[in-house]
């Protein structure tokens, strides 16, 4: 069965970012936040670095005692959930990764796609191989049923739709549940609207007055399929940035993730959420403090400044993998 987000988590896995350059994103500046986010990780939680090169590994021991380093001379790009496959006990069941945000680039995705059948070796697990193009980020689920966008049907043009879900109810044990996906976000990941805390509770993203109404209108759908399916749904106060940082060969570019605190990271009830430098809006709000209040109902929450990381679409849920 699949592990969800609230699973038992025992390791901690994490790209770390020194030597990694993609494209036009230099991941070398976000070294200070994984050492700040390793550092926070709980004793008792292995933690398992992929490292471009031995080079950084003296420092870690500094950082924290139960710490393993695996060098991977090729790596080039940081984003793990995407890229690693689906956690599923005893297997790591293995998509094929060549999104459509890829286009011009699918050597290099080829490329990520290969070195990351490294992780059912670390993890000592069984590699099952699916013959679906997709990325971990675009499923969000409850170990029941997993919610996708329909980003996946033109990724796999060659696949019907009965197909894709056998191969999903088959190798992943859940209910797949299609929803379109979003209308102007280039990556169509769901982790980055919604996250479920236990298997009858999600929280998902509430957008101000001021943004854009198609996403308004977005997750007030999800939030009533949700519903539908017998779920309660806990509402997180967002305050996305509308800004554009890198270009794409897709798209015009990969809209910035600062102020998305949904894309939390969940290790045994504590939440390490996304914290950034906000100023309050007009009625006063502090974003910052309501994402911690909302999430502090549910267990112990640690909050850690993500304004470089947002930058680059993308926050914690997307640079990590637990086991």
């Amino acid at each position: 069965m699949i592990k969800t987000d609230f699973s038992k988590v025992e390791r901690l896995l994490l790209i770390y970012p020194a030597g990694i350059i993609e494209d036009q994103y230099d991941y070398n500046a976000l070294i200070p936040l994984y050492d700040e986010l390793i550092s926070l990780v709980p004793e008792d939680i292995e933690v398992i670095l992929l490292c471009k090169s031995p080079q950084p590994i003296s420092k870690f021991n500094k950082l924290r005692q139960n710490l393993k380093c695996v060098v991977i001379d090729k790596l080039q790009t940081i984003w793990l959930r995407d890229i690693a496959g689906f956690n599923c006990g005893d297997s790591i069941v293995k998509p094929i990764f060549r999104p459509k945000y890829y286009k011009g680039s699918f050597r290099k995705a080829n490329t990520i796609n290969r070195q990351m059948e490294v992780i059912h070796k670390i993890l000592r697990k069984k590699l099952v191989k699916i013959p679906i193009i997709w990325d971990g980020g675009n499923l969000v689920t409850n170990g029941k049923f997993g919610l996708i966008t329909d980003r996946l049907f033109e990724d796999n043009p060659r696949l019907q739709e009965t197909e894709i879900s056998e191969m999903i109810e088959n190798h992943l044990h859940i209910k797949p549940i299609f929803v379109h996906q979003p209308s102007n976000d280039p990556l169509a990941h769901l982790d980055g609207y919604l996250a479920f805390i236990d298997e009858q509770t999600a929280v998902v993203g509430n957008y101000p007055d001021s943004w854009y109404e198609y996403e308004k209108k977005y997750v007030e759908k999800l939030s009533r399929l949700l519903a539908e399916q017998g779920i309660e749904v806990v509402h997180i106060s967002e305050n996305p940035e509308d800004k554009f940082y890198f270009g794409t060969n897709q798209a015009g570019g990969i809209p910035s993730a600062k102020g998305i605190f949904v894309n939390f990271l969940q290790i045994n009830g504590l939440y390490i959420v996304p914290e950034y430098s906000l100023e309050t809006d007009d009625e006063g709000m502090d974003y910052n403090l309501q994402a911690r209040k909302t999430l502090e109902t549910f267990g112990k929450v640690i909050s850690i400044n993500c304004d470089e990381l947002g930058r680059y679409s993308g926050v914690l849920h997307c640079i990590s993998f637990c086991d």
